[in-house]
């Protein structure tokens, strides 16, 4: 879908609507929407009465570059629909502790960009579950 819209960016010159009820698709979104070339991306989503459509540049605009790009990291580890959301925190209190941990913000940007995980990562995903579980 993604893929789509950057060609579309990338060959007109015009908004690019995504729909999807998911919220890894907004999260992506999010994290991708500065890399579509020359067009606005937006997401609409909801049902009946809470249809809404979001202009993603301005939900970019609102986050720190950093904490953007390590999102998708954060999403895939905490709530994506092939994992478990983390026992009792909710999707808050792990993103506020990625916003203010640099080093929990550079693991989850660093996260899924190899097919290896090394030790450092290891270490520093750890640390993050230890420091939000407070062990």
């Amino acid at each position: 879908m993604f893929l789509h819209a950057s060609y579309v960016g990338c060959t007109c010159d015009s908004n690019i609507l995504i729909r999807s009820p998911d919220t890894h698709v907004f999260v992506i979104g999010v994290a991708l929407e500065s890399g579509i070339a020359s067009s606005r991306l937006y997401f609409h989503t909801g049902r009946d009465e809470n249809v809404r459509t979001i202009d993603l540049h301005v939900i970019r605009q609102h986050l720190r570059d950093d904490i953007t790009n390590a999102r998708i990291g954060l999403h895939c580890f905490t709530s994506c629909d092939s994992v478990s959301a983390i026992y009792g925190k909710g999707k808050a209190k792990p993103l506020k502790f990625v916003q203010q941990n640099p080093t929990f913000c550079s693991a989850f940007q660093a996260l899924g960009e190899n097919f290896t995980v090394s030790e450092e990562m290891v270490n520093s995903l750890e640390a993050f579950i230890c420091a939000l579980y407070r062990l």
